[in-house]
């Protein structure tokens, strides 16, 4: 197993409220367990209801304090119903835009349902949920939110176009929402994961692979073989980026996209 990186700081959120979309599993999942262990409340909003009320009471197991809400972001009501947990919690000073999906097609075959689809997941709910946040933000003068792009927004992979053009949408809203903002106290950043173990880059290897040219679970050994440092990456390390750009550490980051990829890209 990789290595999940430095530890957590002892109570580097405490006091914090924060809302995790698509924290169910993975990635998301992650981050919720990083900010809770830095002392944040936390929200576990995924569409699959039960998957965050497993992720909420792992973390109560653990010793930290989280609420699980079934949150289908592209649904106001559900949004609504996220942020008022978090209130119930003491207030929304963290919200993280983990939630995402794909639909594998090759640029011919995008039928315009699909692509629908998976903007209104990735682009038209991550930016509706941030601006659920920021009327609250705003009145507390501070807040941080960081949005879910990925590396594919910078590297084409045909049959992922609707899903990288989703992404890259995302460093537009993450810039506009920085440059509006930055005035009330509340900094906006997107992190951007390479090849991380997860079940999406399961699905990615059977699926993805084979319409580009690889044999099936071949496609994600290729792009190891070009990372700088030589593996994958592990949820958790893309978690303690994460918890560095929601924590008062990053008082003066902002606007900015992360890359988490061990190297493969350098800019």
């Amino acid at each position: 197993m990789a290595d999940a990186g430095p530890q957590a700081p002892a109570a580097r959120l405490r006091g914090r409220v924060a809302l995790v979309t698509g924290s169910g599993r993975g990635i998301g999942a992650a981050v919720a367990h990083r900010l809770a262990a830095e002392g944040a409340s936390v929200v576990i909003g995924d569409i699959d209801g039960d998957a965050a009320a497993r992720v909420a009471a792992e973390i109560a197991t653990n010793g930290g304090q989280a609420r699980s809400v079934s949150m289908d972001v592209t649904e106001a009501t559900d949004r609504e119903r996220g942020v008022a947990i978090a209130l119930n919690l003491g207030g929304l000073d963290i919200l993280v835009n983990a939630a995402a999906i794909f639909v594998p097609q090759l640029p011919h075959d995008v039928d315009l349902a699909a692509w629908r689809r998976v903007f209104a997941v990735n682009v038209e709910g991550l930016f509706f949920c941030c601006q659920a946040a920021l009327p609250i933000m705003r009145e507390r003068h501070y807040g941080r939110i960081i949005n879910f792009s990925s590396t594919g927004a910078k590297v084409g992979t045909p049959a992922l176009i609707s899903y990288n053009a989703s992404k890259s949408a995302v460093l537009a809203i993450t810039r506009g929402l920085a440059g509006q903002y930055g005035p009330d106290g509340i900094t906006v950043n997107t992190v951007l994961p390479g090849i991380i173990g997860t079940t999406m880059w399961d699905t990615i290897n059977a699926d993805v692979g084979p319409m580009v040219g690889f044999a099936p679970g071949e496609m994600m050994a290729d792009r190891v073989r070009r990372i700088p440092l030589g593996r994958a990456g592990a949820p958790e390390e893309v978690a303690s980026v994460v918890a560095f750009l929601a924590s008062d550490d990053a008082a003066y980051v902002t606007g900015q996209a992360l890359n988490v990829c061990g190297g493969l890209l350098m800019s």
